[in-house]
């Protein structure tokens, strides 16, 4: 699986456990397309990775020029949510491209939500 370097643009706090990233290709060029109900796993530095849905309120463009995620810090977790927090614009990050698991039927209707999908190991 091909990696894409990517690095944060914007970190926003939405709450005091939950903050969404911008994240942007390092060299400036588009990234994958994705649809509704992706996610994407981001690389932590003790070699493991952690997948966050990629999220938007606008239609998905073909090339976008950035993904979206939100994290909930979770103290008690394996730590993915630790590090994302400590990412500060301008960190640079690994990730693969958008995997969709969970693909919707272009006509039938569906509602998201984001749900924080965990798998033990």
């Amino acid at each position: 699986m091909s990696k894409i370097n990517a690095i944060v643009r914007r970190v926003t706090a939405l709450t005091d456990r939950i903050s969404e990233f911008e994240i942007a290709a390092a060299d400036s060029n588009p990234l994958p397309h994705w649809d509704a109900g992706a996610h994407v796993l981001f690389d932590l530095p003790d070699g493991d990775s952690r997948a966050y849905s990629l999220i938007t309120f606008d239609p998905i463009p073909e090339a976008p020029e950035s993904y979206r995620i939100a994290v909930q810090r979770e103290p008690e977790g394996k730590g993915g949510s630790t590090h994302m927090h400590g990412l500060k614009p301008g960190a640079e990050i690994t990730c693969a491209a958008p995997k969709n698991d969970f693909p919707l039927s272009p006509d039938a209707p569906a509602v998201l939500l984001a749900g924080g999908l965990a798998s033990r190991r």
